[in-house]
C-alpha cells in the first residue's frame, strides 16, 4: 500500500517538475542577445571601485571573471567572461570591486 503511494508521489512529482518552465534562459534570450564572435573592435574601460556606469545602446563584454552586474529592463544579470552581450536600448552596469584590482571590460556603442 505504501509502495503505491509511493510511487504515485514521485510520478506526480515528476510530472509538475516537468510542467514548470525553466527561467535560467529566459533573461537572456528574450532582452539581450549574446554573441561569441571576436573580430569587433571594443574601447577598453579600467575600472578602479565600485560605481554604477551608464551605457548608451552597444556591445559590452568581459575578459576576466569580475563582479560586474548588468542592469537592463529592470532585470540585473550577473556577466560572464568572454561572452558579448549585443543591447538595443540604454543600460547600466554596476561594478563591484572587492580586491581594488582594476576592473577591465570592453565596450562599443552601435
Amino acid at each position: 500500500m505504501y509502495a503505491i503511494l509511493l510511487i504515485i508521489l514521485i510520478i506526480t512529482l515528476v510530472e509538475i517538475y516537468s510542467i514548470i518552465p525553466e527561467r535560467h534562459n529566459e533573461v537572456l534570450s528574450n532582452k539581450i542577445d549574446t554573441i561569441k564572435e571576436d573580430n569587433l573592435k571594443f574601447n577598453e574601460y579600467r575600472v578602479k571601485e565600485g560605481m554604477n556606469i551608464s551605457h548608451e545602446p552597444g556591445r559590452i563584454l568581459i575578459k576576466e571573471k569580475y563582479n560586474v552586474i548588468l542592469k537592463y529592463n529592470n532585470e540585473n544579470i550577473l556577466m560572464e567572461k568572454d561572452i558579448i552581450y549585443n543591447i538595443e536600448d540604454d543600460f547600466e552596469i554596476e561594478v563591484i570591486n572587492i580586491d581594488n584590482n582594476n576592473i577591465v571590460y570592453y565596450y562599443v556603442r552601435t
